[in-house]
């Protein structure tokens, strides 16, 4: 018991602000949650978590948003990594993939049409791929004209 009142303790020194009143308030009024590490885990939980459907939608939200400005892998791994968090089908996922990658390469994606989510993710990477080494050769090439 002792223990559990002195985990509760040093989490409640890091609280601040609107949790730092919070507690003072309920302490005063109800100490016993403040004894059992568990139970004051599941109330702030409860008091300042967000419920599960809140936290879906802020992912969703922060998915229909993402867009495609660096390289096709990191775009992928951070579209993966928060499309994880939902429980979407492949189609839905496959569809807002395309929907986030930078124009110029959706407009080249329609010459091959992936079939899959895998397909397309790979395909997108091969014509980024391509297009940089095309745009590295053109550079080169005019570079050693000037010269």
């Amino acid at each position: 018991m002792r223990n559990e009142a002195v985990k509760c303790a040093y989490l409640a020194s890091t609280f601040r602000g609107k949790a730092l009143d919070w507690f003072t308030r309920s302490v005063e009024i109800t100490p016993e949650p403040f004894t059992d590490y568990s139970l004051l885990e599941g109330t702030i939980q409860e008091t300042f978590g967000e419920s599960e459907d809140v936290s879906k939608a802020r992912a969703q939200i922060k998915i229909t948003h993402l867009r495609h400005t660096s390289t096709v892998p990191e775009y992928v791994a951070e579209f993966d990594s928060r499309a994880d968090e939902l429980t979407w089908p492949v189609s839905a996922r496959q569809a807002f993939f395309y929907q986030g990658l930078k124009a110029e390469l959706r407009d080249r994606l329609i010459f091959v049409s992936p079939v899959d989510y895998s397909s397309l993710k790979r395909e997108a990477a091969r014509i980024e791929a391509l297009t940089t080494v095309a745009h590295m050769g053109s550079g080169s090439s005019s570079s050693r004209k000037r010269e």
